[in-house]
């Protein structure tokens, strides 16, 4: 359920971008009202950001969702990106690089605990900024990370 969540806010923040044709963030939130952690636990939100300041400006920008803190002891983290807060996507639905160098690849690492063994789900972005979840490529029980490399881009949990 909870790395649904993050899935179920990247697809339609991806369409509002290309819909609206601007940016759309989509940032780490404790307080469901700005991007002020990078502990995506805690929450996020996701809004139309037109002069891309990672900023909900009244009267520009509009909130699309709130979604809530992860419970159990969850953890969700954003690799493979250069500001780990913060996520964003181009009027064309691609993904943006933060140092606004042109689109980045990402994932979003679930890690929970099951029993004694903390388990790994992922939620990958592509270059063109299509989420999709993460497999097992290599039949080891691990999924890969966006690279898609079996074996040497493990998704792993600390």
């Amino acid at each position: 359920t909870q790395i649904n969540s993050i899935a179920g806010s990247l697809a339609p923040a991806r369409s509002e971008a290309i819909k609206t044709g601007s940016v759309v963030t989509v940032c780490a939130s404790s307080d469901a009202a700005t991007c002020n952690v990078t502990t995506w636990e805690s929450g996020w939100i996701v809004f139309t950001d037109k002069d891309k300041d990672n900023v909900i400006d009244s009267g520009t920008d509009n909130l699309i969702k709130i979604q809530g803190a992860l419970n159990g002891g969850t953890t969700l983290r954003l690799s493979n990106y250069d500001d780990a807060g913060i996520f964003q996507f181009l009027p064309d639905g691609s993904s943006r690089d933060r140092d606004l160098s042109g689109a980045s690849v990402a994932t979003f690492t679930l890690c929970n605990k099951e029993g004694e063994e903390t388990k790994a789900k992922a939620v990958n972005v592509n270059f063109i900024g299509r989420p999709t979840r993460a497999e097992d490529n290599g039949g080891n029980n691990i999924v890969e990370d966006v690279t898609g490399i079996t074996d040497a881009e493990d998704v792993t949990c600390p």
